[in-house]
């Protein structure tokens, strides 16, 4: 190929030395040949015919004729003949549509099979992308039905879904021209569109649903029917509870259900999404925003319960005046105890917006140390018991730094008693986080840092 580089304009008597040269040096034949056009790795055969079309020798095929030349031309032309008759393979052209990229690479390669004819290659392509994506269709809905009877028919179907594997790996190895042909494709396609696959493809795609389905599926270990039936079943109470009726209890609602609910480990984001595919399966359109406020307490209720009882706790602690908030507090309480759901919510809603509160963000680091303020204070109380050695031994470590800020709250008890409940939580935000490298080491600290570390220090 350097020689071809040197050498712009080319004698007859040297092109037939050249061809004469790679005839010996790149000897193919018509199989490998189509092998190396329809790999993405560029064969050295293939650099060398490009290289040789870039000069123009094949237009002058009339005066070179030696045996690489005619033969290769003849393998281009079988080529193109078997893109146009549809003959070609998903198998042979899968990987050049993997990406733009990929397939930029083909277009490559058909320019070559066209001998750099840029609008023929274009027609090629073209051909070419149109039988890909109807094989690949087929192919992917018979990949979404595997995984239908894998998921919820893995015992009971075991026999329909190696005919199933059987049928993709059939249509990856043969002509696309003969794929309609293939027997046994279309029944499986007309389930694609059964209402019952659809809803259960729904289902699949539905953590919530997957955590019912992993629970009885652990009952109903090889009985496929009774688990998809049983899990249909919980999920149409889900349905009555919170799409149907206005839940005012919480005994209404399944506690084994509400114990895997509260587990799954979602964000604030997810769970939205996680809601929405419930509207989707249940094709329910009313209430969305009452539903989805009920479905989204009941995910953070741990949360907010835990939150509730501390702020109730710190204003009792600090020996603050007491007045509407507090009250506010225990009322919701008192709905907690009667497991009144909604009064929950809403009160709970009125009472964090107050204090600007976001229960929903996972990443407030504030909302943990609220949590865990009633444990701080006891710390505190247990440090101001101890003996002055030891207070001195404490300063040493880094923990004395986190304490001396959570001391400063409770110091002042004449301030503290002109402080009105509702200011409360802002002084405390204050404290706790003006200097914001604080917030996760409080919360580190004083995770692993107990009552006996600090009698043993």
């Amino acid at each position: 190929m350097k020689i071809i580089d040197n050498h712009k304009d080319l004698s007859i008597e040297f092109e037939n030395i050249i061809f004469n040269f790679v005839e010996v040096k790149y000897n193919t034949n018509k199989d490998l040949f189509t092998q190396e056009i329809f790999s993405l790795n560029e064969a050295q055969n293939i650099k060398l015919f490009k290289k040789l079309l870039e000069i123009n020798l094949f237009s002058q095929k009339e005066k070179v004729l030696n045996k690489y030349n005619t033969e290769h031309v003849k393998f281009i032309s079988d080529i193109k003949g078997k893109i146009k008759a549809k003959e070609i393979k998903y198998n042979d052209i899968n990987n050049f549509f993997l990406n733009n990229d990929t397939q930029k690479v083909l277009l490559e390669r058909l320019l070559i099979i066209n001998l750099m004819n840029d609008s023929e290659s274009k027609k090629d392509m073209q051909n070419l992308l149109e039988s890909f994506n109807y094989a690949n269709k087929i192919i992917e809905d018979l990949n979404i039905l595997i995984e239908d009877r894998n998921y919820f028919y893995k015992n009971s179907k075991i026999n329909e879904i190696e005919q199933l594997e059987k049928l993709v790996k059939t249509i990856k190895e043969s002509s696309f021209n003969t794929i309609e042909n293939i027997p046994g494709i279309q029944p499986y396609l007309d389930i694609i569109n059964e209402k019952e696959f659809n809803e259960r493809k729904l289902k699949r795609n539905s953590l919530i649903f997957k955590e019912i389905y992993e629970k009885e599926r652990e009952v109903y270990k090889t009985d496929d029917n009774k688990c998809l039936e049983e899990s249909n079943n919980k999920l149409n109470e889900i349905k009555y509870n919170f799409f149907k009726q206005k839940n005012e209890n919480e005994n209404n609602i399944d506690t084994e259900f509400l114990k895997q609910f509260q587990s799954m480990k979602l964000n604030k984001e997810s769970l939205n999404q996680e809601i929405d595919k419930l509207f989707l399966i249940f094709d329910y359109h009313d209430n969305k925003e009452e539903i989805f406020n009920l479905m989204t307490f009941l995910f953070y209720k741990n949360k907010i319960l835990k939150l509730v009882y501390s702020l109730k706790d710190i204003i009792e602690i600090t020996k603050v005046q007491k007045g509407f908030f507090y009250n506010l507090l225990k009322i919701i309480i008192s709905y907690i105890e009667k497991n009144n759901v909604l009064k929950i919510l809403e009160l709970s809603n009125q009472l964090l917006r107050v204090y600007s509160i976001n229960i929903y963000d996972d990443n407030d680091t504030f909302i943990q140390l609220l949590i865990k303020f009633p444990d701080f204070h006891n710390i505190i109380q247990l440090y101001n018991e101890l003996s002055e050695d030891k207070k001195e031994k404490l300063r040493e470590k880094k923990i004395f730094q986190i304490l001396e800020n959570m001391i400063k709250i409770f110091e002042d008890k004449d301030k503290m008693s002109k402080i009105k409940d509702k200011e409360l939580v802002q002084i405390i935000r204050y404290e706790l986080t003006s200097n914001s490298s604080y917030n996760n080491e409080i919360l580190c600290k004083f995770d692993g840092f107990d009552r006996i570390e600090m009698i043993n220090i």
